[in-house]
Parts: structure tokens; C-alpha cells; sequence
């Protein structure tokens, strides 16, 4: 618990107060995850972003409060079953497979209910290294969130894109449904 130092002027006298406050979770958890999962990132206590969890972390991921994990990864790209690891542990699974060739509409419109929908919150995107996570979480923003699109690409390479041919064919996908949406 920390003290914060407040200042309080009553009746031209000048008092300090000191006032124990609670603050929110300490980023030893967050740390601890990304200790654990390939290229975890958390910036807000809404999402998370990550490679492969293994399976042995998805007791942590409840215990830091993930609701829901999405998969971007195809079942056969992982060594377990994960949709069981994640209900295991009372989260939702959710899996949209992508590759830089398989990015559809419908895949697309799948992402962004998942990403958009409250109830999916906190939520952890993951596929193998975080590439397609942040390939897809350009495209989410640059489309549903109408951020700009240098902000976007900013943010998805802080989230994991690092394939410049992904990154080549999300641009594409942007380009070619700008103002489509």
C-alpha cells in the first residue's frame, strides 16, 4: 500500500494529510506472466497480448483475472488441448485461426466481436510468437477503432508484428476496405 500526500487548504491554513490508498494490482503478476508466456505485453487491464501460453501458466492467467483467451493459432499448432486448459480453469476459449493467407472477412468480423464484447474481458490474444496478433490487432484498429493508420501500425508492432510479409498483407487488407466499413 502506498501513502499519497494530500494538500488541503481550509480557512487560509495549509494542512497535509497524510491517506493510505489502495492501489490497483502491482505489476509483479504482469511481470511474472511475462516471465512465462513469449512476448507478453499488457497495457491496460483489458488485454493482453502474447506467443503460445504454455499450459502450465492458465492457473496464473485466471489468477490474474483473464476471462477469455483467444487463440489465433489452428489446433494443430499446439501440443495440447488448450480450449480444455482454459475451461479448465473457468475461462472462455475462444479460437479464430489465421495465417497471412487466411485472413477473411469473416475472420476479421469474428476478431472484432470477440475483442469488442465486454463480457470477453480481461482477455489474452495469443498465437504462436504474437505476429498475427498484432497483424489482426492493426487491422481491428485501423477498421473498427478508425485510429490512424500510423498509430495502428505503432501499436500492432508493439503487440508482436514483426513478419513483413504480414505486415504487407495486413496493410492490403486495410487498404483495400477503407471506408467499407
Amino acid at each position: 500500500m502506498r501513502t499519497i500526500l494530500t494538500v488541503a487548504l481550509a480557512v487560509g491554513l495549509v494542512a497535509a494529510v497524510m491517506t493510505p490508498v489502495a492501489l490497483p494490482q502491482t505489476s509483479t503478476a504482469r511481470d511474472q506472466l511475462a516471465e512465462e508466456i513469449p512476448n507478453y505485453t499488457r497495457p491496460d487491464e483489458e488485454i493482453a497480448f502474447a506467443g503460445q501460453p504454455p499450459e502450465e501458466v492458465f492457473a496464473k492467467l485466471k489468477e490474474a483475472g483473464f476471462q477469455t483467451i483467444l487463440s489465433l493459432r489452428s489446433p494443430d499448432e499446439i501440443d495440447f488441448d488448450e480450449k480444455k486448459a482454459a475451461e479448465a480453469h473457468g475461462m472462455t476459449f475462444v479460437n479464430i485461426p489465421i495465417t497471412s493467407s487466411t485472413i477473411t472477412d469473416d475472420k476479421v468480423a469474428q476478431f472484432s466481436r470477440v475483442v469488442s464484447d465486454p463480457e470477453n474481458k480481461p482477455l489474452l490474444i495469443h498465437c504462436g510468437a504474437a505476429s498475427r496478433v498484432g497483424g489482426m490487432w492493426y487491422i481491428y484498429r485501423a477498421l473498427f477503432d478508425k485510429a490512424p493508420e500510423e498509430q495502428s501500425l505503432d501499436e500492432a508492432l508493439a503487440r508482436g508484428l514483426d513478419s513483413p510479409a504480414l505486415e504487407a498483407v495486413v496493410k492490403d487488407y486495410v487498404a483495400s476496405r477503407k471506408g467499407k466499413q
